[in-house]
């Protein structure tokens, strides 16, 4: 464990680093462009978090790259970095007005032969990944998870492991009871591509697979100028179908045919939900699998170690209960390549995140150097009311 909590340290240790934030916009219409990935080195890299924000440590000296799929990635020296940096748009071409350098079906196999051909050749290459994830009873937040997971990131996450968490949460004043997704972090493992010729009943239909066009409607548009344009894949499920599947647009590098971004919805989804009940002196659990749940997704991806692999992943779900709005969400970042060997917990579809948590030892120094995406101003809140509180580790009834 000593090593691995020195590699997580690492990022933060430089001794000429300054700390330098900026806000990552649309050029034109000067909306936020949030999970932007922004790069100055190995030891230095990050996103911005859902309102465009980023905070990134190294010297003055250093230039960033950021970039953000479908548009003109900068490279700016930190010493000249502005409060809001704006990113211009890449042209857009509406698919049936250009005509493809060869036919859609054709253009899908390609795309799908060499997404299996990386996954088949990197996939037992792992990562580290910084895992944030907050819920929502309509304005109040009452749960916050913070953790740190190995995997593998070839293509989609597989094999997540938990490396060091924590996690707290308050009830709504409103209630004594709320319901959570004790297994949130498992929709970050998106799957993109399959084997199979036709998916199992236990399977989920993804878009990248051999019989594909007998679930979706497939259009696409064309982004940018040959030789660096993409190819937008837009995978609409057929609506006669009601299983699990996930639905959405994958952005293609048309020369190289790697994803480069995948965004859409996961349908038909089982799901481990969570009814929490608040007693004056205890919590009781009842868990319960629920069916049809749908939730928004992200999939950024990267290539700075020579394929492609998971960048980061935001996920959002949202439903109803007692009449108020319930909103969970999380950001998953790919903090670098996994070093050493530590102790870490195996996690399966079933695992209660919370319940892993608490079997480790809560280390608040090491929270304090381990921020890696900037929190929005609400979760920095949350977190100051917690930490305040000293409510991490355990769930409170919220007097």
């Amino acid at each position: 464990m000593g090593l691995l909590l020195m590699l997580l340290y690492g990022p933060m240790a430089y001794v000429t680093a300054q700390t330098f934030e900026a806000t990552v916009v649309d050029a034109r219409s000067r909306e936020p462009l949030p999970f932007a990935s922004v790069y100055a080195g190995k030891a230095s890299s990050t996103i911005t978090n859902s309102v465009g924000v980023f905070s990134v440590q190294c010297d003055s000296a250093e230039v960033l790259r950021v970039s953000y799929v479908g548009y003109k990635t900068q490279h700016i020296a930190c010493s000249r970095l502005p409060a809001v940096l704006a990113l211009e748009p890449i042209e857009q071409q509406i698919g049936e007005v250009v005509v493809l350098p060869y036919p859609l079906k054709k253009f899908i196999r390609s795309v799908t032969k060499e997404t299996l051909r990386q996954l088949q050749k990197y996939g037992k290459r792992q990562s580290q990944f910084f895992y944030r994830q907050t819920a929502f009873s309509d304005t109040t937040c009452y749960e916050l998870v913070e953790a740190f997971l190995t995997g593998q990131p070839a293509v989609s996450l597989r094999n997540l492991q938990l490396t060091k968490g924590r996690y707290a949460g308050i009830r709504p004043d409103s209630t004594r009871s709320y319901s959570f997704y004790g297994n949130f972090f498992t929709f970050s493992q998106i799957d993109l591509a399959s084997r199979k010729e036709w998916p199992g009943w236990n399977d989920d239909i993804v878009p990248l697979f051999r019989n594909y066009q007998r679930f979706y409607d497939v259009d696409y548009e064309i982004i940018g100028n040959a030789p660096d344009r993409l190819i937008a894949l837009h995978f609409e499920p057929k609506p006669e179908v009601k299983r699990p599947i996930v639905s959405g647009t994958i952005y293609v590098d048309e020369q190289t045919l790697h994803v480069r971004k995948l965004e859409g919805r996961g349908c038909n989804v089982r799901v481990l939900h969570t009814d929490q009940m608040l007693g004056a002196d205890s919590v009781v659990r009842s868990v319960k699998t629920l069916y049809d749940t749908s939730f928004d997704f992200i999939v950024n991806m990267t290539e700075e170690r020579g394929f492609v692999e998971v960048q980061s992943v935001y996920v959002a779900e949202q439903h109803l209960q007692d009449g108020e709005l319930q909103l969970t969400r999380s950001i998953l970042f790919n903090v670098g390549e996994r070093q050493g060997r530590g102790r870490e917990a195996q996690l399966q579809f079933g695992d209660d995140l919370h319940r892993r948590i608490e079997q480790q030892d809560y280390d608040p120094e090491f929270w304090r150097k381990n921020e890696t995406v900037r929190r929005t101003p609400m979760e920095q809140a949350v977190l100051q009311l917690f930490e305040h509180h000293r409510l991490f580790g355990v769930w409170q009834s919220g007097e």
